[in-house]
């Protein structure tokens, strides 16, 4: 009776070991994600402009300021499917997801845009709309955003412009 009480007292102090672990690492993961969620633009470090490509000037003559440079914008990411513009898109394509104020009634849809953060730059095309995205963010697809930095970041804080 003693063997038995003292081999569940053993077994019951590991169990309760092995959950408080696995708690500490998601309660880990949980504050590393609040915290980058809760990150502003400003507390970030603002991209290297050390080229024509990256200067801040309008790419064109358009009177809306739809055709400006977008520094320091919010960066998501979203499971693709069918978009707002009306095909399907896999998570591998470098496609995003363009915030409302800007998507408006879909005169950007399949538009290509500049993409440019942590001195990595590529071009993506625009293919659905964001509802929750702030003025100017964006949502990638994965494959997009896996190009930039892992998944698990979760937000980026980057520069875009049409192409």
């Amino acid at each position: 009776m003693v063997r038995l009480s003292l081999a569940l007292f053993a077994l019951a102090g590991f169990a309760s070991a092995s959950a408080s672990a696995s708690h500490n690492a998601r309660t880990a993961a949980h504050n590393k994600m609040v915290k980058v969620r809760s990150a502003s633009p400003e507390s970030l470090p603002a991209p290297v402009e050390d080229t024509a490509a990256n200067s801040t000037e309008p790419i064109s003559d358009a009177s809306d300021g739809k055709e400006l440079k977008r520094d320091l914008q919010r960066f998501t990411y979203y499971n693709t499917g069918l978009g707002a513009c009306g095909s399907y898109s896999n998570d591998s394509d470098y496609i995003v997801a363009l915030n409302s104020a800007q998507f408006g009634d879909g005169e950007y849809c399949y538009k290509t845009i500049n993409v440019w953060y942590n001195n990595k730059q590529t071009q993506a095309t625009i293919v659905d709309e964001c509802p929750g995205c702030p003025e100017g963010g964006l949502d990638f697809s994965p494959g997009l955003f896996k190009f930039f930095e892992d998944l698990g970041t979760g937000v980026l804080y980057g520069t875009w412009w049409f192409a």
